[in-house]
This record gives C-alpha cells, structure tokens and sequence, in this order.
C-alpha cells in the first residue's frame, strides 16, 4: 500500500489520509457555513421587520414635516404683521395719552371734572386697551420667536 501515486511522490496511505483530512475540514467548513447561514437569516428576517416598523414610524413624520413648514411659514406672517401693528399701536397710544393730558389739564383750569368729558374717558379707554393688546401681541410674538 505504499505504493506511489499518480498525484505526486507520496505514497497512496498518504494520499489517503490527505483526503480524509480535507473530506473533515470540508465538513467543518460546511457545518461553519450551516451555523451562520442560520444566524444570517435570522439577522435578515429581523433587519427586514425592524425596516418595516422604521418606515411605518417614518411615515407620520413626512406629514408632520410639512404641517410644520405651514405651521411655520403662518408664524413668520404673524411676526411680520405684528411687528407694524405693535409699533402703530404704541404710536396710538402715546398720542391718546398725550391728547389725554391736555384735556385733563384744561379740565382742571376750567373747573370741570374729567369724568364728564367723554372723549377724554374715549381717550383714556383706547390707551388701556391698546396697552393690553401690545402686551398679548407682544407676548405671543416672544413665544412665537421660541418656537
């Protein structure tokens, strides 16, 4: 049995044993091959349903992103027509103070009591007023800059 080989100068024994050995490390190899392409699926059938939910979740935010460019584009309005109204209110009121003034101190040197003019209590209404609507405007200018 020791006999050359046509594959070289071993001899066929060891001819033999070289195959065997390659037969079992091929087995190996496969049993390897076997063991990942097992974790391999699994891997992929998770991947494959985790991407599923991702674009499930993905999906409402598309319509969020574009109800937020509104959203956004309405707050950048507001902020520019604001910001007009405010200082024209402000503008209002200080002359409806000023007017205010005069009349009460004319009042006084005539004797009359403010109270019964009633411009001056017209006056005296639209300042109020305006100083709390610049105060809401103002405000919600300040959150709108935040969001």
């Amino acid at each position: 049995m020791n006999k050359p080989t046509p594959f070289g100068k071993k001899t066929f024994a060891e001819y033999e044993k070289e195959v065997n050995d390659y037969k079992e490390f091929n087995l190996k190899s496969q049993k390897i091959e076997l063991n990942l392409t097992g974790d391999a699926k699994s891997v992929i059938k998770e991947g494959k349903a985790l991407q599923k939910k991702m674009i499930s979740a993905y999906k409402p935010f598309i319509k969020l992103e574009s109800d937020f460019e509104k959203i956004y584009n309405r707050i950048q309005d507001f902020l520019g027509e604001t910001k007009g109204l405010t200082q024209n209110a402000e503008a209002i009121q200080k002359q409806a103070n000023s007017i205010f003034d005069k009349i009460e101190k004319q009042a006084k040197e005539l004797g009359v009591n403010i109270a019964d003019i009633p411009v001056a209590k017209q006056l005296d209404e639209i300042a109020v007023d305006l100083e709390d609507n610049i105060t809401d405007i103002e405000n919600a200018r300040r959150q709108a800059k935040d969001i």
